[in-house]
């Protein structure tokens, strides 16, 4: 639990300089949609099998 915590602390905070410094808007909106298509893959692969 731990080392959970601090992976996502370290992971947030990376996230955040590279979102500041050079991601463009149109990458985070698609990120965001494979992100989005991937839950929703896995959510239906539990429903029917």
């Amino acid at each position: 639990m731990v080392a959970t915590t601090i992976a996502v602390i370290i992971g947030s905070q990376i996230g955040a300089k590279v979102m500041k410094e050079k991601m463009k808007a149109r990458w985070i909106k698609q990120m965001f949609a494979v992100v989005l298509l991937a839950v929703a893959v896995k959510l239906l692969w539990k429903l029917f099998m």
